[in-house]
């Protein structure tokens, strides 16, 4: 189950009867702008997550993206994944990733996501 505030996102679109897109661009022309956009829609999808709590929709938005593209709209999708690992970085300065990734709560969760996608 999604939370209602993540449609809010730019990047999410739901169609009635369809099921949801959740990394629907628009046309780019310019690579740069369009990279410009995708940092901006990670830093709201990062606020989304804190507010909310919700994190399971990154593996889907991540999941949608069409890897394989180039030209101008590839941007939309370097500068959203750029931002994230900038993020990633900074916070690990100030967590010590090492002891969070060893927390039980997140050994839990990876025996869990193990389990499903062995299932």
């Amino acid at each position: 189950m999604h939370s209602t505030e993540l449609f809010n996102l730019p990047f999410v679109t739901r169609a009635r009867g369809r099921a949801p897109r959740f990394w629907a661009t628009p046309p780019a022309t310019n690579y740069a702008e369009a990279c410009a956009t995708g940092r901006v829609w990670a830093a709201l999808y990062v606020d989304f997550v804190r507010r909310t709590g919700h994190t399971a929709a990154l593996t889907t938005i991540v999941g949608q993206m069409d890897h394989q593209a180039r030209g101008p709209a590839s941007g939309y999708r370097v500068g959203f994944l750029a931002q994230l690992e900038d993020l990633a970085v900074e916070g690990a300065t100030h967590v010590g990733a090492a002891a969070h990734a060893a927390s039980a709560n997140l050994r839990a969760q990876a025996i869990e996501c193990a389990r499903r996608e062995h299932a």
